[in-house]
């Protein structure tokens, strides 16, 4: 059995392989350049001592993605759990000066807000009904 061969298809074949061979060598350029930018910045080298300590544990944890969170940047924990403590105590603080200043909370302020739109609005229909 003998297959047609036409020029025409053998040249798309060849045009394909070339796309796809061109593809290729593109992924594997990002692939190289992206493992490149993880190595220089020492993401790897981190990523592999943790997960040494963590096979190495006798321990196990339950939960290992959270145990890696925690001893990837403890630092980083740090300093949330500080910034989280004072933006809280700074939200105390504000509520408490706006308490002492006598100003109305959010809601209060909206509904004293609405209450004056409707206020101006009948006062001006009424003024164009006595105009008339």
């Amino acid at each position: 059995v003998t297959l047609p061969h036409s020029t025409h298809t053998h040249t798309k074949i060849i045009s394909q392989f070339q796309s796809n061979k061109t593809l290729l060598v593109k992924m594997t350029t990002e692939a190289d350049d992206f493992r490149f930018y993880v190595e220089e910045a020492g993401i790897v080298d981190s990523i592999t001592k943790l997960l040494v300590q963590l096979h190495n544990l006798e321990a196990k944890p339950q939960d290992p993605l959270v145990w890696l969170s925690e001893h990837l940047a403890p630092d980083h924990q740090a300093k949330m759990s500080a910034l989280r403590a004072e933006n809280e105590a700074l939200k105390a603080e504000v509520a408490e000066l706006k308490q002492k200043l006598g100003e109305p909370s959010s809601s209060t302020a909206a509904a004293t807000a609405t209450a004056a739109t409707t206020t101006a609005t009948a006062a001006a229909a009424t003024n164009a009904e006595s105009s008339a």
